[in-house]
Protein backbone atom coordinates (compact mmCIF):
# COMPACT_ATOMS: atom_id res chain seq x y z
CA UNK A 1 0.00 0.00 0.00
CA UNK A 2 1.11 3.32 -1.49
CA UNK A 3 1.27 6.33 1.47
CA UNK A 4 -0.89 8.33 -0.80
CA UNK A 5 -3.85 5.23 -0.26
CA UNK A 6 -3.15 5.25 3.34
CA UNK A 7 -3.37 8.63 4.53
CA UNK A 8 -6.40 9.17 1.51
CA UNK A 9 -8.86 7.54 3.75
CA UNK A 10 -8.21 8.75 6.85
CA UNK A 11 -10.42 11.66 7.73
CA UNK A 12 -9.61 13.69 10.77
CA UNK A 13 -12.06 13.84 13.33
CA UNK A 14 -14.01 16.71 14.60
CA UNK A 15 -12.18 17.49 17.53
CA UNK A 16 -9.22 17.27 15.13
CA UNK A 17 -10.03 19.35 12.96
CA UNK A 18 -11.16 21.90 15.51
CA UNK A 19 -7.58 21.99 16.31
CA UNK A 20 -5.94 21.90 12.75
CA UNK A 21 -8.12 24.98 12.18
CA UNK A 22 -6.77 26.74 15.45
CA UNK A 23 -3.15 26.01 14.45
CA UNK A 24 -4.02 27.39 10.75
CA UNK A 25 -5.15 30.27 12.62
CA UNK A 26 -1.76 31.05 13.96
CA UNK A 27 -2.71 30.14 17.57
CA UNK A 28 0.50 28.33 19.83
CA UNK A 29 -0.33 24.27 21.61
CA UNK A 30 -0.88 26.38 24.73
CA UNK A 31 -3.52 28.35 23.05
CA UNK A 32 -5.06 26.02 21.36
CA UNK A 33 -5.12 23.61 24.78
CA UNK A 34 -6.66 26.40 26.26
CA UNK A 35 -9.60 27.47 23.49
CA UNK A 36 -10.68 23.36 23.33
CA UNK A 37 -10.37 22.89 27.06
CA UNK A 38 -7.69 20.76 27.22
CA UNK A 39 -3.42 20.65 28.19
CA UNK A 40 -0.75 21.50 25.50
CA UNK A 41 0.68 17.81 25.85
CA UNK A 42 -3.07 16.34 24.65
CA UNK A 43 -2.48 18.94 21.70
CA UNK A 44 1.16 17.78 20.96
CA UNK A 45 -0.64 14.08 20.32
CA UNK A 46 -3.63 15.40 18.31
CA UNK A 47 -1.00 16.99 15.82
CA UNK A 48 1.11 13.90 15.92
CA UNK A 49 -2.02 11.84 14.75
CA UNK A 50 -3.44 14.84 12.58
CA UNK A 51 0.40 14.90 10.91
CA UNK A 52 0.24 11.02 10.51
CA UNK A 53 -3.77 11.15 8.89
CA UNK A 54 -2.89 14.09 6.30
CA UNK A 55 0.37 12.83 5.36
CA UNK A 56 2.07 16.02 6.78
CA UNK A 57 5.28 17.13 8.56
CA UNK A 58 4.64 20.47 10.32
CA UNK A 59 2.60 23.57 11.14
CA UNK A 60 3.12 25.12 8.02
CA UNK A 61 1.59 21.90 5.92
CA UNK A 62 -1.33 21.71 8.06
CA UNK A 63 -2.35 25.39 7.34
CA UNK A 64 -1.81 25.10 3.72
CA UNK A 65 -3.68 21.72 3.71
CA UNK A 66 -6.64 23.87 5.69
CA UNK A 67 -6.52 26.68 3.35
CA UNK A 68 -6.51 24.48 0.46
CA UNK A 69 -9.23 22.62 1.79
CA UNK A 70 -11.66 25.81 2.68
CA UNK A 71 -11.06 27.38 -1.05
CA UNK A 72 -12.15 23.59 -2.10
CA UNK A 73 -15.11 24.35 -0.11
CA UNK A 74 -15.89 27.55 -1.60
CA UNK A 75 -15.92 26.44 -5.07
CA UNK A 76 -18.46 23.64 -4.01
CA UNK A 77 -20.54 25.94 -2.34
CA UNK A 78 -20.57 28.01 -5.45
CA UNK A 79 -21.53 24.96 -8.11
CA UNK A 80 -24.39 23.78 -5.47
CA UNK A 81 -25.84 27.53 -5.09
CA UNK A 82 -25.37 27.57 -8.99
CA UNK A 83 -27.21 24.71 -9.62
CA UNK A 84 -30.13 25.63 -7.37
CA UNK A 85 -30.56 28.78 -9.23
CA UNK A 86 -30.64 26.89 -12.51
CA UNK A 87 -33.35 24.76 -11.43
CA UNK A 88 -35.54 27.65 -10.27
CA UNK A 89 -34.90 30.58 -12.80
CA UNK A 90 -33.40 28.60 -15.64
CA UNK A 91 -29.65 28.36 -17.04
CA UNK A 92 -30.31 31.93 -18.98
CA UNK A 93 -31.45 33.89 -15.91
CA UNK A 94 -29.30 32.62 -13.46
CA UNK A 95 -27.43 36.19 -10.97
CA UNK A 96 -23.56 36.37 -10.85
CA UNK A 97 -22.72 34.47 -7.87
CA UNK A 98 -20.29 35.08 -4.85
CA UNK A 99 -18.24 32.63 -3.00
CA UNK A 100 -19.50 31.65 -0.40
CA UNK A 101 -17.91 29.17 2.69
CA UNK A 102 -19.52 25.98 4.29
CA UNK A 103 -17.12 24.61 6.47
CA UNK A 104 -17.70 21.39 7.56
CA UNK A 105 -17.19 19.27 10.20
CA UNK A 106 -19.37 15.62 9.33
CA UNK A 107 -17.56 13.17 8.08
CA UNK A 108 -20.43 12.44 5.64
CA UNK A 109 -19.95 16.27 3.90
CA UNK A 110 -16.27 15.41 3.50
CA UNK A 111 -17.10 12.71 1.66
CA UNK A 112 -19.75 14.19 -0.30
CA UNK A 113 -17.22 16.86 -1.36
CA UNK A 114 -14.29 14.77 -2.32
CA UNK A 115 -16.50 12.70 -4.64
CA UNK A 116 -18.03 15.80 -6.57
CA UNK A 117 -14.69 16.13 -7.61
Amino acid sequence: MSASERYETRIPSAREQRVIQLVAQGLKNREVADEIGTTQHVVKSYLRVIYDKLGLWNRVELALWYESRRSQTVRYANVVMQRAVEVRLGPKRNPKLLPVAILTSSSEDQDRLRGSW
